[in-house]
């Protein structure tokens, strides 16, 4: 008994001794929280990169991973921006939220669901939270909330990418990271490119894959632009992989040839024909099936991540086995409503924003050079039981189209898939 009251004096005198200053706080910090925050069923990982700044502001760039327990299935990975205050009182850390994250960049959330989170976050503004120090060195700063429920664990990032950031003066030099990609000057791309592709290690990370530390990101890689095609050209590849798709699958009976001209014919596709389509078309029905059926199920990934670039709901995953039944389902729906709409004069206009459509191309480009290095028989880069040549030609066909719809005026068997 005396001996845990003569700890447990030391103690509370040790840690009465730890100061915090604001000094101490400025700079660029990795956040870890402990426990794991576990509500109803659901558990929550967070990774977050604060910016802390001398005049009291702060941006915060979250990653969140929620699992359903009972199943132990991920079931949403996203990203946000929220900028904060902070300020040093009574030695304590005050942190305040100022604008909750408002433009998630990637989401397998239904959009219902979304919005329900997104108003979670909201109500999170304007409240105040406090954090007692409870050990400091000068690249860690450890924190338990007032309420003793968790830890913060502050870890000083030396990335000298991110230190690179440290000239930062004051919250409006953080807009660049909330502007659309294609309205970013070029010095201020690297910023917009270190946050997608944390964000696309992260969700890699989450899936089980292992891509090469250093490759390119996006602007590096399209340093021309960083901009979406038109809707309309998009939305024409998805119409010639879907009468390819059906002059190799429909027979005569079911789908008459004469219709799938006439509908290529009324929406112009002639031109926008590859060459090796114009190649099956030329055939009979008969042997364009003989020929080609077993590589017809690659175009369905190509229009899957064509058509949620369009709106489709479904959205592609890293993870994904070949196209089903449930992608079927969500792809003709659409792809009927497309056809009517346009044919009937009154064309749908919604498109995916830039930003949107590069964050999820920078993890499949991150994704398919795992791809690559397994099917060079390098270990542990893809996830256990992931076949190198059936999933991997998964994930090439989606970023297929992905990087395509982001190369303008490239031709669509001209894309770039190097990795």
């Amino acid at each position: 008994m005396k001996i845990t009251l003569i700890l447990s004096l030391f103690l509370t005198s040790f840690l009465s001794a730890v100061e915090l200053l604001p000094k101490d706080i400025h700079g660029i910090w990795k956040i870890e929280l402990g426990p794991e925050v576990k509500e109803e069923g659901f558990t929550i990982k967070s990774e977050i990169i604060s910016y802390l700044l001398e005049d009291g502001s702060c941006y915060e760039e979250a990653l969140f991973n929620i699992y359903l327990d009972e199943a132990d299935t991920k079931i949403l990975t996203y990203g946000g921006i929220e900028t904060a205050s902070w300020t040093i009182k009574d030695g304590k850390l005050i942190s305040k939220t100022v604008k909750s994250a408002d433009n998630i960049l990637f989401s397998s959330l239904d959009p219902a669901v979304l919005k329900e989170v997104m108003a979670v976050m909201k109500e999170d503004e304007d409240d105040e939270s406090s954090y007692s120090l409870v050990s400091k060195t000068a690249d860690k700063l450890v924190f338990k909330d007032d309420e003793g429920e968790s830890t913060l664990i502050y870890t000083r990032c030396t990335d000298e990418k991110y230190q690179s950031l440290l000239a930062l003066k004051n919250k409006k030099d953080l807009e660049p990271l909330l502007k659309s990609p294609d309205k970013l000057e070029k010095e201020e791309r690297p910023l917009v490119d270190l946050q997608l592709r944390r964000f696309s290690r992260s969700v890699l990370k989450t899936e089980g894959f292992r891509s090469a530390p250093h490759l390119p990101t996006f602007s590096k890689r399209s340093e021309e632009t960083m901009t979406l095609r038109p809707r309309r050209e998009i939305l024409d590849r998805l119409f010639c992989n879907y009468v390819v798709s059906f002059w190799i699958t429909m027979p005569e009976e079911q789908l008459p040839s004469k219709k799938l001209k006439t509908l290529i014919e009324k929406l112009g596709l002639t031109e926008k024909l590859t060459q090796k389509e114009k190649d099956i078309l030329a055939m009979s029905r008969k042997d364009a099936n003989a020929r080609h059926m077993d590589g017809v199920g690659w175009k369905m990934e190509n229009m899957f991540a064509l058509a949620w670039i369009l709106g489709m709901e479904m959205c592609p995953e890293v993870n994904d086995a070949q196209a089903g039944d449930a992608v079927a389902g969500a792809l003709i729906p659409f792809i009927t409503k497309e056809l009517q709409s346009l044919v009937g004069g009154n064309p749908l206009k919604f498109t995916r924003s830039p930003l949107e459509v590069i964050q999820l191309e920078d993890i499949f480009y991150c994704a398919h050079n795992a791809v690559r290095s397994a099917q060079t028989r390098a270990k542990n880069t893809v996830p256990k039981g992931f076949h190198p040549i059936l999933n991997g030609g998964v994930i090439s066909e989606k970023r297929h189209a992905l990087t395509w719809a982001l190369s303008p005026k490239v031709k669509w068997e001209d894309t770039d898939l190097s990795t």
